[in-house]
């Protein structure tokens, strides 16, 4: 693979490079240049998937991989909508709608009650992986930005 000399041409090779390592599931000592971008690609929001509220998205995920359900409570009949539920507080939708609609999050079943048990994805717990990977690259600064700002 030929790099070109600008800094977009080593971005994308490199971003290439880094989805090769993180589709093993897990990410192989690298130089800290090539670390860098693959967490940059991972994260980022690209024009096609804008990850929501990405602080509030990632502790989402960092719950569900503790093995805790989201439950989805359909609610067309009351006049409120679908709405997420996880540890009893409710989901931001359009965050649960970006889990469900990318396959972060699949439908395992439903509850006595009707409500629909949602858990993280193969493909979810590597966006948590690198999410994690990405936000301790952060300083407090980027963080509190981040939390702030979405």
């Amino acid at each position: 693979m030929t790099v070109s000399g600008d800094y977009t041409g080593r971005k994308r090779a490199l971003c290439a490079i880094g989805h090769v390592v993180t589709a093993t599931r897990s990410i192989q000592p690298c130089t800290a240049m090539l670390q860098e971008f693959i967490i940059e690609c991972s994260m980022n929001a690209s024009s096609t998937h804008l990850i929501p509220d990405r602080a509030q998205t990632l502790a989402v995920l960092q719950l569900l991989r503790q093995r805790r359900p989201m439950l989805m409570l359909t609610g067309d009949d009351d006049g409120y909508g679908s709405r997420w539920l996880l540890d009893g507080q409710q989901v931001q939708p359009v965050i649960a709608k970006y889990l469900m609609n990318a396959g972060f999050i699949a439908d395992t079943g439903v509850t006595e009650l009707g409500a629909r048990k949602l858990a993280l994805t193969e493909s979810g717990t590597r966006l948590l992986e690198n999410g994690l990977l990405w936000w301790k690259s952060l300083g407090f600064l980027q963080r509190l930005r981040i939390m702030i700002l979405g």
